[in-house]
């Protein structure tokens, strides 16, 4: 049975219920919850008024709804989605998003309360960022540029993208940061800055290229994108993906291009290469266990793609432990 937390302020009542407030009253707050390991963590910044980040890293025992209290006041809020899926349900009970793993989204409006749904015995990792776009000018310049204009939209709403490879290794950097508690503020400004940019760059400003697509092209090529990266051990081939996709070779070839800057080819390596790297990094598989495992028959073209990649042998990484 799903848990709903409703309260205004921490207090039990009937099992417990529990409440996240976003808010600028507090440079630092983290809650846990007695049914679940991990935290959802929430940080002030300085870098102007009313910005704050919010990092969930959580994996619950139980169905459990989280509800989440706003100011009344406009705000962008740019949500990123590294695992687990996120079921984000704003306002009423009627609007609800959900965002796969390595999907984004920003959102518009004045919002006072929303909550998100966490999923029994699943790893939920997400990133928020809460912002007033006026301290912002370039984001706005860079929604405006893509059409989107955050006067104009309703107030519950919400565009979503796939992240990129720069969002992900960004987020990654959120959730294990390299320095002490003493600097972790300083050097969570910078990544936040960091996402805005990034999110600018690799995204509104590539869909704003990619604008010749249409949104059943898109839906066609990020489902090749999702087969990729749930079948990359498979033989894989541009034909065989455009079947599959109900898509032409073409705009398969040309519009992977466009969505996600590299060609499918190219993805489909890199895919395959991260895998070995963490199968290897395990410590539970030789080089050639992994190497059939990620789909290559010929070990040498598996060493030679992984040294393309990293710049050192595969068996480095096992025989360097």
């Amino acid at each position: 049975m799903t848990k709903k937390y409703v309260s205004d302020n921490v207090h039990t009542e009937g099992g417990g219920s529990f409440d996240v407030l976003i808010s600028n009253s507090h440079e630092y707050s983290e809650k846990k919850f007695p049914e679940a390991t991990g935290s959802i963590s929430s940080w002030k910044l300085g870098i102007s008024h009313y910005t704050r980040l919010s990092v969930t890293d959580m994996t619950p025992s139980e169905d459990m709804r989280v509800r989440f209290s706003f100011p009344d006041r406009s705000v962008i809020i740019l949500c990123f989605n590294l695992e687990g899926p996120m079921e984000w349900y704003c306002g009423n009970e009627d609007f609800v998003s959900v965002l796969k793993p390595f999907e984004c989204c920003i959102q518009f409006g004045i919002e006072k309360e929303g909550h998100v749904y966490f999923q029994r015995d699943t790893r939920h990792r997400h990133v928020c960022v809460y912002l007033h776009d006026r301290n912002y000018p370039f984001l706005r310049s860079a929604l405006e540029h893509s059409g989107l204009r955050p006067d104009e939209l309703p107030v519950e709403s919400m565009q979503k993208y796939a992240t990129s490879p720069g969002i992900q290794k960004t987020l990654t950097g959120i959730f294990s940061p390299p320095c002490s508690e003493a600097y972790r503020a300083c050097y969570l400004e910078g990544k936040v800055l960091e996402l805005i940019s990034l999110f600018c760059g690799d995204i509104l400003e590539k869909n704003n290229v990619a604008a010749n697509i249409s949104m059943d092209e898109r839906v066609c090529i990020q489902r090749a994108k999702e087969i990729i990266d749930e079948q990359y051990a498979r033989p894989l081939t541009i034909k065989s993906l455009a079947k599959s996709c109900f898509i032409s070779e073409t705009r398969l070839k040309s519009g992977f291009k466009e969505l996600f800057g590299s060609t499918v080819y190219e993805y489909l390596v890199d895919k395959r290469m991260e895998v070995a790297f963490d199968l290897l990094s395990s410590n539970q598989y030789n080089v050639q266990d992994v190497c059939w495992r990620v789909g290559y028959a010929n070990g040498s073209h598996f060493s030679r793609q992984f040294r393309k990649k990293y710049g050192f042998n595969p068996g480095k990484i096992k025989s360097s432990d």
